[in-house]
């Protein structure tokens, strides 16, 4: 008979973890960004299981960056509602993906500000002094 670590079992589940929640960040990013349910479902899914992520069990490091499509999600809220609640959770998404992976964090601090500089450009999005202040706290 075989016996699993607690390790082994607590590994596993992160890596399953992942999945999901990478799924359900994705989603939530592509119903912000006005997309259908099917559309949301779709980007999730395609998230969720993009082949890269099949060659990286080992590493959670690389599988845990759900945080990166709830960052953008969070950056669309703050566009949207310029509200307190946006910039905290902006903050606390980049915080976890930098707990989470540095490798991540890194190309998520640097994509943020290009993301928010096109919607500027593109969306002709013009930031009061309350979101400003927001963002850079």
């Amino acid at each position: 008979m075989h016996r699993c670590s607690g390790f082994a079992v607590g590994f596993s589940l992160m890596v399953c973890a992942s999945f999901v929640a990478c799924g359900i960040g994705a989603y939530l990013w592509a119903r912000a960004l006005g997309t259908s349910r099917t559309a949301g479902l779709l980007a999730g899914t395609i998230y969720s299981v993009a082949p890269m992520r099949f060659g990286h069990y080992m590493h959670l490091e690389i599988l845990w960056t759900q945080w990166i499509p709830l960052a953008f999600w969070a950056c669309r809220r703050l566009v949207d509602v310029g509200d307190a609640r946006g910039a905290a959770a902006l903050g606390t998404f980049v915080t976890l993906q930098a707990l989470s992976g540095l490798y991540a964090f890194i190309f998520l601090v640097t994509t943020i500000p290009v993301y928010l500089a096109a919607i500027v450009w593109f969306e002709r999005w013009r930031p009061n002094r309350r979101t400003i202040a927001y963002v850079a706290l």
